[in-house]
């Protein structure tokens, strides 16, 4: 018996292809907005972070681990979407939107925590719509 006969619409995953150049590691993991999981059941997050864990395993060795580099961190995102419709326009939600990715470099130990006294951080948000992804970028302050 087929579940779209039913009316059970099947969910399917696109890929996420994730890659590094220099510093940079770009992914087309979708970054949603603080809003996307805020005020809903913790399952809604933790699923990102889950999404997260995948694109950022690793990533200490790409970025070194900051017990031992020592010293304050910048942690630079570029948010790429498709059309002005997927832009996040309020500011205080596009800066939780780094939730996920800033506690999964905590564990991955890029960053000792993700406190203020350890990071200085900043994202920012352009069109592009034949190529919508996410550069993330950490470096020594």
């Amino acid at each position: 018996m087929c579940l779209q006969s039913q009316g059970v619409k099947e969910k399917v995953e696109r890929p996420i292809i994730t890659s590094f150049s220099g510093r940079v590691l770009t992914t087309t993991q979708y970054l949603y907005g603080l809003n996307h999981w805020h005020g809903r059941p913790i399952n809604v997050y933790l699923e990102q972070r889950r999404l997260w864990q995948k694109v950022l395993a690793g990533s200490w060795a790409l970025w070194g681990i900051q017990e031992k580099v020592g010293g304050r961190r910048f942690l630079m995102v570029r948010r790429f979407v498709a059309d002005s419709r997927k832009l996040i326009k309020d500011k205080d939600n596009l800066i939780g939107s780094l939730k996920p990715l800033k506690d999964i470099l905590v564990k991955e130990r890029v960053f000792i925590d993700d406190a203020d006294s350890y990071l200085d951080f900043d994202i920012k948000q352009e069109i592009d719509k034949e190529n919508p992804r996410v550069e993330i970028e950490v470096t020594q302050v």
